[in-house]
């Protein structure tokens, strides 16, 4: 559920994410909410705090979250209505006017607590209480508390379950298993457990992020995240050519919030949202003035359930028309996905420059790829998808930041095109393509006018053919090679490649002077 406000004050609420709803017997601890709100755009605000409670008039529950715009809430009752609100606070702790309120019901019936202890004295009253499956790691037995000291409880939950929280008097008053206080002359102190909702979601995730319908190479990317059975996690998101590796920890709703510092740049806000009923991970990237949205799918393969798509590749990246400002010549590459779902690539781009990804098929046969090149100058990423029938397909976004000293295109550019792919297999004594005798096509890259020219393609070709252009093919691969003589210059043209088995032709590229150029192999007439 996401709730839109639009009340304009200091600090305005923004958004309720899904509750992890947790189906718990009566035995078992509270729920929990993440909470999200715009910034303020007053210079002289340091921190927000929420305000909630299930009394829509006295807000008996608060939580300071600092700079931070957003707050993850535990505690809340099952069969309870809870309201929230937020005000911004400055040095000297005048706070904003409260922006708009929340209901949250959340659902089910009431949970009733365990109470583990009782003790009244002289000093004081204390009541310890466990709301679902767990402990204390402490032995309680003989114990007598006192008024003014300090203790450390520590909760132990039980198999299968996680910690919620401690509840003092109602308040929230720590996250972690550890809490140290002081006793008071009165006190009621619950420690709540919940079911794991992180087991089910253990494993590697993989995605892009990008700016939708406005991609560029400043902020696009790759994600790679790696989730325990206890919601820790440790992540690398390369951005613009740059690794950032961070960790934490999801809350109990699946949402996770990092800021990360940038040297000579504005710092990245990363926010993400794991799916507790194992789907995909979403979330955004953000420096401030673009948002870029994050995919990232789960790593389904193993060595107990092999990957269906594996096998070898080729796949092609195929150029632009307009060649004098944009790359004319058809990226190509070599890929191997192997029975864990882990696809490696190596290849050429259509201008000359070489490159080499990592990555793995998830659900869905879904590929994210993404390579940094020109040094962290430019990117081409895109999801793509393999087929039952062998092949690869998806949208391609290819960006290259200007770059004065570059011999080709140094004003750079943004391509998108359609890569295309095909499952690649090798018989020996067999031709790799459905026909040994081609043309061979030569187009754009700063020619007089194109080349056409009868070609053979194969690991040996006869010495007797009259071929005008002679092909070599790497068997492995299915990359091939050759060189055309330029009739205008007489000068010989070095052509690459790579072939499509299913689509029984031949693609790649030639670098001109200033340019590149298509190169283009299909079968004679």
């Amino acid at each position: 559920m996401v709730v839109n406000l639009t009340k304009n004050l200091s600090a305005t609420l923004l958004a309720l994410l899904v509750p992890a709803l947790f189906f718990c017997s009566p035995t078992q601890a509270d729920q929990s909410i993440a909470l999200a709100w715009n910034p303020s755009p007053s210079p002289g605000v340091v921190g927000y705090v929420v305000y909630y409670g299930t009394d829509g008039s006295n807000f008996n529950n608060e939580i300071d979250a600092g700079s931070n715009t957003f707050a993850t809430l535990t505690g809340l009752q099952p069969g309870t209505t809870n309201r929230f609100e937020v005000v911004a606070y400055s040095t000297n702790g005048v706070e904003s006017p409260p922006s708009n309120l929340i209901e949250y019901s959340v659902p089910g019936t009431p949970v009733t607590a365990k109470t583990i202890l009782v003790q009244s004295n002289a000093s004081t009253d204390i009541t310890l209480l466990i709301s679902g499956q767990g402990t204390l790691a402490q032995n309680l037995t003989g114990k007598v508390f006192q008024a003014g000291k300090q203790y450390t409880l520590t909760a132990a939950p039980a198999k299968g379950m996680v910690f919620a929280g401690w509840v003092s008097s109602g308040v929230v008053v720590s996250t972690k298993p550890n809490y140290t206080f002081v006793l008071g002359s009165n006190a009621v102190l619950q420690a709540n457990f919940v079911t794991n909702p992180f087991i089910p979601v253990e494993g590697t995730y993989r995605g892009l992020c990008y700016v939708p319908n406005d991609a560029a190479a400043e902020s696009s990317g790759s994600f790679l995240v790696t989730v325990t059975s206890s919601g820790a996690f440790s992540a690398r998101l390369c951005l613009a050519g740059v690794d950032h590796a961070y960790g934490g920890e999801f809350s109990l709703t699946g949402a996770a919030f990092k800021s990360i510092p940038r040297a000579g740049l504005s710092p990245i806000t990363v926010q993400l949202q794991l799916d507790l009923s194992n789907g995909p991970m979403t979330g955004t990237i953000s420096d401030g003035t673009w948002t870029a949205q994050l995919v990232a799918n789960p790593a389904i393969y193993s060595r107990t359930n092999h990957a269906p798509q594996a096998g070898r590749y080729t796949l092609l990246i195929p150029g632009m028309d307009n060649a004098p400002t944009q790359p004319g010549g058809n990226g190509f590459g070599a890929v191997t996905v192997n029975t864990l779902g882990d696809v490696s690539l190596s290849g050429t781009l259509g201008d000359g420059t070489p490159f080499a990804s990592s990555s793995v098929v998830a659900s869905q046969g879904q590929w994210p790829f993404y390579v940094s090149i020109y040094g962290g100058k430019g990117c081409i990423l895109g999801w793509l998808s393999f087929t039952n029938n062998g092949d690869v397909s998806g949208e391609i976004n290819w960006f290259k930041l200007p770059e004065e000293t570059a011999k080709l295109y140094p004003g750079g550019f943004t391509n998108g095109t359609e890569a295309i792919g095909s499952i690649y297999q090798y018989t020996n004594g067999m031709p790799v393509l459905g026909f040994t005798d081609g043309l061979l096509s030569l187009l754009n890259g700063d020619l007089a006018e194109s080349i056409t020219n009868q070609a053979g393609i194969g690991p040996e070709l006869p010495a007797t053919e009259p071929y005008t252009t002679k092909l070599s093919v790497s068997t492995s691969t299915g990359m091939f090679h050759g060189s055309v003589i330029n009739p205008a210059t007489g000068k010989p043209i070095s052509v690459r490649g790579i072939v499509l088995q299913n689509q029984n032709l031949g693609a790649g590229y030639f670098l001109g002077t200033n340019q590149c150029g298509s190169v283009l192999l299909s079968a004679s007439p």
